[in-house]
C-alpha cells in the first residue's frame, strides 16, 4: 500500500508539472485557431507517439512522456518562407501574432487563478501565520564576514504564539506571506500587526536582515509545527503511525488550537522516560505508551556527553545565581543531564512557567553546591539566560549516563573521566542520516594549560562572535608540530590513522598580543582544544584558549549509541483556510495571485543587489525542475493532493512571469521582436533574430544548468 501511495505522489508531481505546460500551449493553440493560423500539430507529452489523429489539418498526438507538450504552427520556424501563404503565422497581422504569443501566459494566469478560487472554496491548505519560534540571536553578513546580532523579530518584541494579522497593511493568510514579505523587503522595515493571547492587538516594526543560510533577508522567526506525526523512525521502538494527531500527553489533553511546539513543551520533561500518548486519526482514537526519545539526533545519538555552558547572559537569573561560562552541568532539579538537548528539555517547561530551577554544576573539577535560579523574561519568553554546548574537542570532566540509560556509551567503549574526546566520525551507511555507530578519537592523560585572551579581543568575542572566534574554532583539535618566530605554526589534525599534516597556519589574525602569547605558550606535541572559559569577577567569565600538554597517542575505538526511545517527529502542518463567506474565495485567490506576482517582481532585481542592501542569493533561493518536482511530491505526500494543486497553481503563475521576460526564444522575447517590427514597419532581419535566439538559448541553457546544479547540490546535502 505504501509503494502504491508513493507512486501516486510521483504521478501527481509528473502530471502537475506537465499540466501547467499543456495549459500554456493550449493558450497558443486556441488563439492561433481563432486567428486563422494553421496548426500542424498539438502534442500532449514528448517522445514517442502513443496515439495520433488528424482532424481538419491538425495532428493531435499523445506521447509517451507526459511532462508537458507543444504546438507547431505553419510558418513558425520558416523565417521569411511562407510569409505570404494563407494560414501562416508570419502572414498573420501583428495584433493577432501578439495575441497568439500572449495566449500561453494568459491561460497560465487565468487557469492558476481559477484553480486557487476552487481550492479556496474547497479549503485551501495553508500554514497558519502563527509564530512558532523567535530566534534571539541570528547570524548575518556585515562587511563580508558573518557576525551574530539580535534577531529582528526578537528585537521588535514579537513572541512565540503571536498570530500575524497584517504586514504593511496587507492581510496575511499564511506563514508564507511573512517569509515572502521578508525576502522581498530589500532590508526595509516592515510594519507588522499581530494578535497576542486572548485578543490583544499590537503593532510592531521589524527590519529583516540577510540570512546567509537562506540567501535572503529574514525576520528571525519560524512557523509553528503541527500536532500531526509527520514521520516514523523505523529504528525506534514504539507503535506510532504517520498521520496520527497527538491529542493528549500523560493524560493531559492538548488544548484546542495548540501547535506542535506546545506538544513538544508537554513532551520535554519525559525525554528518556516513559509517557502515555493519546492519538487520533479520523474517528479512531487510541492510547500508546512509548519511551520518548526526542528528535532524531537525540534518540539515535544517545552517547552521554558533558554539557558545558558557553555563555551566561549578564543580568539573567543564572548570572544572579552564580552560574559562570565554562561550568559543566551535572543535574537539573535532581535529574542527571545527558546532553545539551536534554538540558534544554529539562529547563524549558520550568522556565516558561516561571518556576525556580535547581542547577548542579562542576567548576574546575569541583562539584559546587546546588544553585537556585529564577527565570527572567528575555526576547519575549522566560529563560534562565545560558547557552549549553557539547561541541568537540571536549575534555571529559565527567561522564554522564546516556539518555534513558544508567551508563555512558562512551564509558562502555572504554573512555574515562579526564580523557579528551577529539572527534566522533559516523560509521553507518552513506544514505543513513541518523548514524548509531561512531569512530571515537580521543587522548588520554596530559594537563590543561590556558592562554588568556586580551581584553580588546575578549570584548569583540562577546559582542559579535566574529572572525576571531571562527579562527579560534579552526584551531580546535589541532596538534602543534612546530612554532616559528614569525607568528606561524605547523599544525596537524587527528584522523583515524593518527595525525594528518596540514599546511602552515598564520596566527597573525588573532592580533599581535594574543599571537605573541599563544606562540610563547605552545610547545611541540601540544594539542589546542579551542575556546574555554575561566571564572572571572563578573558573570561573563574570561575566555581562554585551552591547550593539552603531555597527552598520549591518539586512540580510536568504535562507540555504539544507545537507543533512547521512540522519536516523535512533528512538522509544519497545513490546515484548510475557513472562508468568512463565499465571496472571500475570490479575495483569497486574488491575494495569493497578486502576492506571488508582486514578490517575484521585487525579488528579480534583488539577485543583483548586495547582501547588505537586501540582496537575494539565487543559489540558495532558486529551484529547478528537480526541486519543483520534489516539492510537489512532498506536498502531496505530507499535506494531501489539495496542497499539491496549490503548488501547481503557483508554478503556473511562475511560468506566466518567466515567459514574459524579454529573453529571445520565450514569449516575452518574441513580443519584443514584434514590437520592433511594428515600430520599424518591417520585420527584424532574420539574421539578427537568429543571433538573438542563439544568445537566448545560451542564456536559458545556462540558467537551466545553474538551477539543476543547485537542485543536485541540495539533494546531495
Amino acid at each position: 500500500m505504501e509503494s502504491l501511495a508513493n507512486l501516486g505522489y510521483v504521478l501527481t508531481a509528473v502530471f502537475g508539472f506537465g499540466f501547467v505546460i499543456i495549459i500554456h500551449e493550449l493558450g497558443h493553440f486556441l488563439f492561433a485557431k481563432w486567428a486563422g493560423v494553421r496548426v500542424l500539430r498539438f502534442s500532449v507529452g514528448f517522445g514517442p507517439v502513443v496515439l495520433s489523429r488528424t482532424v481538419k489539418g491538425t495532428e493531435y498526438t499523445l506521447c509517451l512522456i507526459p511532462a508537458g507538450g507543444y504546438v507547431r504552427m505553419h510558418g513558425q520556424e520558416d523565417g521569411t518562407e511562407g510569409a505570404r501563404e494563407v494560414g501562416s503565422l508570419t502572414a498573420a497581422p501583428p495584433g493577432w501574432r501578439a495575441l497568439i504569443l500572449f495566449g500561453g501566459v494568459l491561460f497560465n494566469l487565468v487557469s492558476s487563478w481559477l484553480l486557487l478560487v476552487c481550492l479556496a472554496w474547497y479549503g485551501m491548505p495553508l500554514v497558519p501565520p502563527v509564530v512558532g519560534v523567535v530566534v534571539p540571536r541570528v547570524v548575518t553578513t556585515i562587511d563580508g564576514r558573518e557576525v551574530e546580532i539580535d534577531g529582528p523579530a526578537a528585537k521588535a518584541g514579537i513572541r512565540r504564539g503571536d498570530r500575524i494579522l497584517a504586514i504593511d497593511g496587507h492581510k496575511t493568510y499564511s506563514f508564507q506571506d511573512l517569509i515572502m514579505a521578508g525576502v522581498g523587503s530589500g532590508g526595509r522595515p516592515l510594519v507588522i500587526d499581530l494578535e497576542r493571547g486572548q485578543g490583544e492587538r499590537l503593532t510592531v516594526t521589524a527590519t529583516p536582515i540577510y540570512d546567509p543560510k537562506r540567501g535572503a533577508p529574514m525576520l528571525g522567526i519560524g512557523e509553528a509545527m503541527g500536532t500531526r506525526i509527520s514521520a516514523v523512525d523505523r529504528r525506534s521502538p514504539g507503535d506510532l503511525r504517520v498521520g496520527e494527531t497527538v491529542v493528549a500527553v500523560d493524560g493531559a489533553s492538548v488544548p484546542a488550537g495548540a501547535t506542535g511546539t506546545d506538544v513538544d513543551d508537554l513532551l520535554s520533561p519525559f525525554l528518556g522516560r516513559d509517557v502515555r500518548l493519546g492519538l487520533t486519526r479520523g474517528a479512531v482514537r487510541r492510547q500508546v505508551t512509548i519511551r520518548y526519545g526526542g528528535t532524531r539526533a537525540e534518540s539515535e545519538r544517545a552517547l552521554g556527553l558533558p554539557v558545558q555552558l558557553t555563555s551566561v547572559s549578564p543580568g539573567s537569573g543564572a548570572a544572579a545565581a552564580g552560574v559562570r561560562p565554562g561550568d559543566v552541568v551535572v543535574a537539573v532539579d535532581g535529574r542527571p543531564v545527558a546532553s545539551a538537548q536534554h538540558f534544554m528539555n529539562l529547563i524549558g517547561p520550568s522556565a516558561r512557567s516561571g518556576r525556580t530551577i535547581r542547577l548542579l554544576v562542576r567548576r574546575a573539577g569541583i562539584t559546587l553546591p546546588e544553585m537556585i535560579i529564577t527565570p527572567h523574561e528575555l526576547a519575549g519568553e522566560r529563560r534562565i539566560g545560558v547557552m549549553p554546548d557539547s561541541s568537540l574537542p571536549l575534555r571529559l570532566d565527567h561522564l554522564p549516563a546516556a539518555l534513558g540509560h544508567e551508563r555512558s556509551a562512551l564509558a562502555a567503549a572504554g573512555l574515562e573521566v579526564s580523557d579528551t574526546l577529539l572527534a566522533l566520525k559516523p560509521l553507518d551507511g552513506d544514505d543513513d542520516t541518523s548514524p548509531s555507530r561512531f569512530a571515537a578519537r580521543w587522548l588520554r592523560g596530559g594537563s590543561v594549560h590556558t592562554v588568556e585572551i586580551p581584553a580588546a579581543l575578549r570584548d569583540r568575542l562577546r559582542r559579535e562572535n566574529g572572525a576571531e572566534y571562527q579562527l579560534i574554532a579552526k584551531l580546535a583539535g589541532t596538534r602543534v608540530l612546530r612554532t616559528n618566530g614569525d607568528g606561524t605554526g605547523e599544525l596537524g589534525r587527528a584522523d583515524q590513522q593518527g595525525v594528518e599534516l596540514k599546511p602552515a597556519l598564520a596566527l597573525t589574525a588573532l592580533g599581535p598580543e594574543l599571537k605573541d602569547r599563544l606562540i610563547a605558550a605552545l610547545a611541540p606535541d601540544d594539542w589546542i582544544l579551542g575556546l574555554g572559559w575561566r571564572a572571572g569577577t563578573d558573570a561573563a567569565g574570561i575566555p581562554v584558549i585551552e591547550i593539552l600538554r603531555g597527552a598520549g597517542p591518539v586512540q580510536t575505538k568504535e562507540v555504539a549509541a544507545l537507543a533512547a526511545g521512540t522519536a516523535v517527529f512533528l512538522a509544519t502542518d497545513k490546515v484548510p483556510y475557513r472562508l468568512s463567506d463565499w465571496s472571500e474565495a475570490f479575495t483569497l485567490a486574488n491575494h495569493q495571485t497578486a502576492s506571488m506576482l508582486r514578490t517575484t517582481l521585487r525579488i528579480i532585481p534583488k539577485f543583483f543587489a548586495k547582501k547588505e542592501s537586501g540582496g537575494v542569493d539565487a543559489s540558495k533561493s532558486v529551484s529547478g525542475p528537480i526541486g519543483i518536482f520534489r516539492a510537489m511530491k512532498n506536498d502531496a505526500e505530507m499535506f494531501g493532493f489539495a496542497s499539491a494543486l496549490s503548488l501547481i497553481a503557483f508554478i503556473g503563475l511562475n511560468l506566466f512571469m518567466v515567459n514574459l521576460l524579454p529573453i529571445p526564444l520565450v514569449d516575452g522575447g518574441q513580443l519584443v521582436f514584434l514590437a520592433i517590427e511594428v515600430a520599424m514597419r518591417r520585420p527584424v532581419p532574420l539574421r539578427v533574430q537568429n543571433y538573438a535566439n542563439y544568445a537566448g538559448l545560451a542564456l536559458i541553457l545556462a540558467l537551466m544548468l545553474f538551477a539543476l546544479t543547485v537542485d543536485v547540490g541540495r539533494m546531495l546535502s
